[in-house]
């Protein structure tokens, strides 16, 4: 059980490293790269990474899945053009520091919305 806390903690520690890279790199990248440029390189190489992986499936996705897929992808997009447009604007620790307040955020206004405190675990 000790170990696997372990590996979760180090795989926690991975992912915010990560993430939070990510910010320097694409302000540095937005430097010498329109921002629907990198946007059209970053969903491209998502597209055919996932056409690798999953190309047998993609045959079998009906007119439903599709339009889920789109409204998803359609949400994503702008979330990514707004996220990358205001790094323009303002340093990468400021904007990661702004997004990852959501972690804050969220459950207070899941206890306004629904009058039921969150549940620690």
């Amino acid at each position: 059980m000790q170990k696997r806390v372990l590996l979760a903690d180090i795989s926690l520690l991975l992912v915010a490293i990560i993430w939070g890279g990510t910010y320097i790199v694409v302000k540095n990248v937005l430097l010498s790269m329109n921002l629907f440029q990198l946007l059209a390189l970053r969903f491209g190489s998502a597209l055919f990474l996932m056409y690798l992986f999953f190309y047998k499936k993609i045959g079998k996705l009906t007119k439903k899945d599709f339009f889920s897929g789109s409204i998803v992808g359609i949400t994503l997009f702008l979330g990514f053009s707004t996220l990358n447009f205001a790094l323009q604007f303002t340093t990468a620790s400021k904007q990661g520091f702004l997004v990852a307040s959501y972690v804050v955020i969220v459950p207070i206004l899941y206890w306004i919305l629904y009058k039921k405190r969150p549940e620690c675990q």
